[in-house]
């Protein structure tokens, strides 16, 4: 600090003008001279001839010292330093630093000084930068700038070698200053005090070449920063003109290190082969200048191994590759542990590795090198390069092992790499592909669209970004088709946008037309392109497609080598696939044996525990079973269900693909192997909706589950004569979302009894998952695509969900304990017919039936042998068409009236003659369970709806529950008060909701509700927050709503109502657990409305509602009348009280029920139909559980 105060001090003087000087003087008043004077100075001259001569002996002395001082200090430093080079001992660094200090200290102050001052800060400025290379602290660096800028200021001017030496070494340390902060102000410094000193040395001298070196590095530093090329020209101009220099302080093996590492650059921009051949054979040329033991060879040999591997990737020449491994291997083992360049050294090594394992798979090198790039990593600041290594790595092992954690691993690693500095733009398009890499990989696990759409947008950028030209352009081309095939398939089983599709075909054509036929990585274009296009002969039928596939999928399997690669094993599965289907087209037999014969050649049985395994399986027992069907042999046929079978139990595999298989089995098995795969196939996708934490995420999870897949197990087991196996198989399937939910509020009392300890770990985790669930996936895209919490999110809940899962086998293996949480057997689930007949339907495309659930009684199957499925689609797509004509004003009464009729002809009526040959009563209770496309019909309203004839209505009040289970639920007794002295009712009103239309008739309503309520609070227009609302459902049994509510058919969880300072979402809703509620009335529009995408899920806020404890719920199908809402809330208040003339005037009169709801309901749409209300205004409401 004392130094650099001192050079502020310098840099601030300022040397007295001369004008200044010789107003001093005239200031002075000029002495008269007196004789007594001359004869003073005569007499006292001997004194001052003494005084002089002892004054330059005190000048020379003086000088004499601190010259002395000053010599001592450098050539201790000097001495130091020089040691510091062979060793590389910090204490001689900081020791010469120290006596380079001291020595500028000595002299600066001495006017003579200035020159020795220059050289001291010369050298003291090395020694920082040298310090700097081994610690890496920038304030050595900072430190050496200053120290460069103040010997330019006090070097003599006429002193032009340390002028060039202060600028060379300035430029220098600004370089460095650059690659820690990325400040391109600061380069571009560097390149000014470069061409300074350049401009020093004319040709012919012996310097001139330092300077060349210096600032070709500059300009190549400069290209990498900006992607200017012509930087990176300059940059190769500087280094040829030094080649040709006579030799001088630099020798020509730095000289030729500089110019490969620029054509290296060259060749990654233009792909110009040449210049890697020329790096290539200059790094031989430095090699041979420099032997082993030279403290450069490392770095040299592993320059050339670098370059040698570039080569391999072009022109496949396995011994470049071979020669690239031995180079990085015997750098590694010359450099020592502390050495800089080894950081470097480990990651070239593991990607040599790498390269070997997609050549040829090793278990052992890929852990390697896996364990090679982490320590590079623990060396210093992450570099792109190698956090891109270790994605690869971590890409690998996650498709031969199917880890979820290594998948999640390189995704925080690729959003890692987007962040290290300077991330130029000669780095970033790598750095955005393996990010696209690791979306795609998670796609294939969630199939959630926002993955592929930020991959879409990513690798656009990377596009962008890659040179024409550039060896690398093909991988970003080829990523953007692989993002397009998937886009094309969102819902896994069929292509939805063929013309995502097409542009996948034409993407994968370019990057193929841009690898020659014996690159390496043509192979990986080859697949993805066949892939693409099997996908569209699948839709397409096209004869000349298919060749095409079976063409490239034969030449990829030749440029790979037969292991048991994931690539290699990829491409034999698309070729036999590909077979397979020609044999279908053509019926050559030498299809089907070469298929049957390639799938059994590489077939590695069960000692491997590949992922692609499973894949493999099932496509080989689907060739047995064609073999099978083509010559009856019977045996073929169980072993196509032993392979079915294995390959959906291969654990190694990602739950999507065991399920998908799973699905295929349950197209080719029949009997008991069918209703197995059914029941295999619905615990996996239970399982794979469990991937994802976020409910919003499961919810596009569901495409990828085949969406008859509940109804065709239930027709499977009925068709099998196991109504009560069908009735379990139709609980578990349905309603996924909420039965996941379910599974976190699972009752803990009897656990508590005997294992409060585990019950207590139970509960914690269960609601921190829960919490994990309800949660909205979110995540923060910046310009770069950073941010990501979604990543931490996710590692977060995998960890809970494995401790929730340890939990539970703890639970289970206790006592008594043995089916918690388990699929809910037949005898639990028949209780929910204990207040009156369940009806279930089930349409598949195999059979439609109807189950009447009795409680006491067998379950009695109705046949619908004339109702088949594409009907109920039919009907559920004109119905949806007519609410959306009710929208737009224009009702179609006729059409409306025809859908209700089909109902009753087709479905209901046959319940009702059921109900009434079992004796059920006239105006008794029933509820719907529906499936499929019936969910979002009214079937509470079919009838013939003609003069005289009675409609369901008139016959039986009717309710609907999503499942056997919530009914049970609701149904309990648990925490009710079955007849209610005074329930207090919250009521929520917002007739001028902002921004909203106004609701007519609320205040009529509000009038009702409290004139045959005694216990109303009020919460009116801005009393209604959402704080207040969210509080209020938390400490009234009953609530009443008159509001907006708008549905989001996108995306279901976001349906919302309008309070008065924001909307309440169904998300905001289902966190909340009500214990204690009772009963919702929700006159609001699209409350029940079913989601088309998925019926069975039953994603609407009365759901919610249910879901958070109430019993019973009145809401509506679609869009709501204004007049409507106060008169059927009236007729429903009215008659949910015991005695309708009651008095209110006491509490004592007051007698409510909460189950009375659903008769108070039919009571008020009969009533609106009497008083000629159009029927699509009354059919509109609902009722919901108990």
């Amino acid at each position: 600090m004392l130094l650099l105060f001192r050079l502020a001090q310098l840099e601030e003087y300022t040397a007295p003008s001369e004008e200044g000087l010789a107003n001093t003087t005239e200031e002075r008043a000029t002495p008269r001279i007196r004789p007594i004077t001359i004869l003073i100075t005569l007499l006292t001259l001997p004194l001052q001839m003494v005084a002089l001569i002892l004054w330059c002996l005190y000048y020379v002395f003086t000088t004499i010292h601190i010259f002395t001082r000053y010599r001592l200090r450098t050539i201790k430093a000097k001495k130091r330093m020089l040691r510091y080079l062979q060793s590389g001992s910090s204490e001689d660094v900081d020791a010469a630093i120290s006596y380079y200090q001291h020595a500028f200290i000595v002299v600066h102050t001495v006017e003579w000084g200035r020159s020795h001052s220059t050289f001291a800060l010369y050298n003291l400025a090395i020694c920082l930068s040298k310090r700097y290379e081994q610690r890496h602290n920038l304030q050595d660096v900072d430190e050496a700038i200053t120290y460069c800028r103040v010997a330019l200021v006090i070097c003599p001017s006429v002193d032009l070698d340390y002028h060039f030496e202060i600028l060379n070494t300035l430029g220098g340390v600004l370089k460095k200053r650059y690659e820690e902060s990325g400040d391109i102000s600061e380069l571009q410094e560097a390149i000014i005090r470069n061409v300074e000193a350049l401009s020093l040395r004319p040709h012919g001298h012996s310097d001139r070449p330092l300077s060349l070196i210096n600032l070709s590095s500059c300009f190549e530093a400069h290209y990498s920063h900006t992607g200017d090329p012509t930087g990176l020209e300059r940059a190769i101009e500087c280094g040829q003109e030094a080649l040709e220099c006579p030799p001088g302080r630099v020798d020509v093996c730095t000289i030729l290190s500089q110019v490969a590492s620029c054509l290296s650059s060259r060749h990654h921009r233009t792909a110009a082969l040449q210049d890697l051949e020329d790096a290539i054979q200059y790094y031989r040329k430095v090699l041979e200048l420099e032997p082993i033991g030279h403290p450069q060879y490392p770095v040299s040999k592993g320059n050339l191994g670098v370059s040698l591997a570039a080569r391999y990737e072009r022109l496949g020449d396995e011994r470049d590759m071979e020669e690239a491994t031995d180079c990085a291997r015997e750098v590694l083992n010359l450099l020592p542990a502390v050495h800089p360049a080894r950081r470097m050294a480990l990651s070239n090594f593991a990607s040599c590795l790498l390269a070997q394992v997609w050549k040829q798979y090793n278990e052992n090198d890929l852990e390697e090198a896996i364990h090679l790039l982490h320590e590079s990593l623990s060396l210093g600041t992450p570099d792109s390069t190698t956090l891109s290594h270790l994605i690869a790595c971590l890409l690998t092992r996650y498709d031969q092992k199917g880890n979820r954690e290594d998948m999640e691993e390189a995704m925080r690693v690729s959003r890692q790499a987007l962040l290290c500095p300077p991330l130029t733009p000669t780095d970033r398009p790598e750095a955005l592909r393996n990010l696209v890499s690791c979306l795609i990989a998670r796609f294939s696990q969630e199939n959630n669209p926002e993955d592929i759409s930020e991959a879409i947008k990513h690798i656009t950028e990377a596009i962008d970004l890659v040179p024409e030209g550039s060896p690398d352009a093909w991988k970003a081309l080829a990523q953007l088709g692989s993002c397009f095939r998937v886009d094309s398939m969102r819902t896994g089983w069929e292509i939805s946008h063929p013309e995502q599709l097409d542009k996948a075909i034409d993407l994968h054509r370019r990057a193929l037309a841009l690898l020659s036929p014996e690159q390496p990585f043509r192979a990986v274009a080859l697949v993805d392109y066949a892939n693409c296009l099997f996908v569209r002969y699948l839709k397409s039928e096209d004869p000349q497609e298919l060749e095409e596939v079976i063409t490239n999928c034969r030449e990829a399997c030749r440029l790979l080598p037969a292991t048991s690669s994931r690539l290699h094993m990829e491409a034999e599965l698309l070729l036999s696939a590909s077979l397979h289907s020609r044999y279908e087209l053509f019926s050559n037999i030498k299809d089907l044996d070469e298929a049957v014969s390639a799938m059994e050649s590489g077939y590695p049985g069960e000692a491997t525990s590949h992922p692609a395994l499973a894949d493999r399986m099932s496509l080989l027992a689907q060739l047995y079973i064609t073999v099978s069907g083509l010559s009856g042999q019977g045996s073929r046929y169980d072993d196509a269900m032993q392979l079915f079978q294995r390959g959906v139990e291969h654990s190694s595999a990602s739950v999507l693909s065991r399920l998908r298989i799973a699905t295929i089995w349950t197209i080719h098995a029949s009997g008991t192997w069918q209703l197995y795969a059914y029941q295999k196939a619905l615990e996996l996708a239970n399982r794979y909706l469990l991937i994802t934490p976020a409910i919003t995420s499961r919810l596009n999870m569901l495409q990828s589950i085949p969406p008859s897949l509940v109804q065709n197990a239930v027709a499977c087991a009925l068709s099998a004569g196991d109504c009560k196996l069908a009735i379990e198989l139709l609980e578990q399937g349905r309603t996924l979302l909420w039965s996941q939910l379910s599974r976190y509020r699972a009752p803990l009392e009897d656990l508590e009894v005997g294992n409060p300890d585990l019950a207590a770990s139970f509960l914690a985790l269960s609601q921190q998952l829960e919490t994990s669930a309800i949660r909205s996936r979110s995540g923060t895209i910046g310009t770069s695509g950073i941010h990501h919490p979604i990543e931490d999110d996710a590692k977060r809940y995998r960890k809970l969900s494995e401790a929730w899962e340890d939990t539970l086998k703890q639970i289970r293996s206790l006592e008594g304990f043995e089916t918690f949480l388990r699929p809910t057997p037949f005898s639990v689930l028949q209780r929910a017919a204990s207040h009156g007949p369940v009806i279930i339907t089930n349409i598949s495309t195999d059979r439609s039936d109807i189950i009447i659930l009795r409680n006491g009684f067998e379950p009695i199957l109705l046949p619908l042998r004339d109702v088949r499925k594409k009907d109920i689609d039919h009907l559920a797509s004109a119905f949806s068409g007519e609410v959306a004509m009710m929208r737009s004003g224009q009702v179609q009464r006729p059409k409306l009236i025809a859908i209700l009729r089909r109902l009753w002809d087709d479905v209901v009526k046959h319940v009702v003659d059921c109900l009434e040959r079992a004796g059920v009563r006239r105006g008794s209770r029933i509820w719907w369970c529906p499936t499929s496309q019936l969910a979002s019909l009214p079937l509470h309203a079919a009838g013939p709806h003609k003069r005289n004839q009675p409609n369901l209505p008139d016959l039986y009040i009717s309710s609907y529950t999503s499942t056997l289970s919530a009914l049970i639920r609701a149904s309990s007794e648990e925490n009710t008060s079955a007849e209610s002295p005074s329930p207090r009712l919250l009521l929520v009103a917002q007739p001028n909701a902002p921004q909203e239309e106004k609701i007519e008739g609320v205040t009529d309503e509000i009038a009702q509700i409290q004139r045959m309520m005694p216990s109303v609070d009020l919460l009116l227009d801005d009393e209604g927050t959402v704080e207040a609302v969210v509080h209020g459902l938390l400490t009234h049994r009953w609530v009443h709503f008159a509001c907006h509510g708008y549905q989001n058919r996108s995306q279901p969880f976001e349906y919302h109502f309008r309070l008065h300072n924001q909307s309440l979402r169904l998300l905001d809703i289902i966190p909340e657990r009500l214990p204690h509620a009772e009963f919702a009335y929700w006159a609001a529009c699209h409350t029940a409305a079913i989601d088309e995408r998925a019926p069975d899920e039953a994603i609407h806020l009365a759901a919610a509602l249910q879901f958070c404890g109430f019993k019973s719920v009145i809401g509506t199908m679609y869009a709501m009348a204004d007049p409507d809402g106060p008169v059927v809330a009236g007729e429903v208040c009215r008659h949910m009280i015991d005695g309708e003339e009651a008095s209110y005037s006491s509490d004592d009169a007051l007698k409510i029920n909460f189950r009375n709801a659903a008769e108070a309901l039919n009571y008020a749409t009969r009533k609106l139909k009497t008083k000629g209300v159009p029927i699509e205004r009354w059919i509109n409401f609902v009722h919901i559980g108990a």
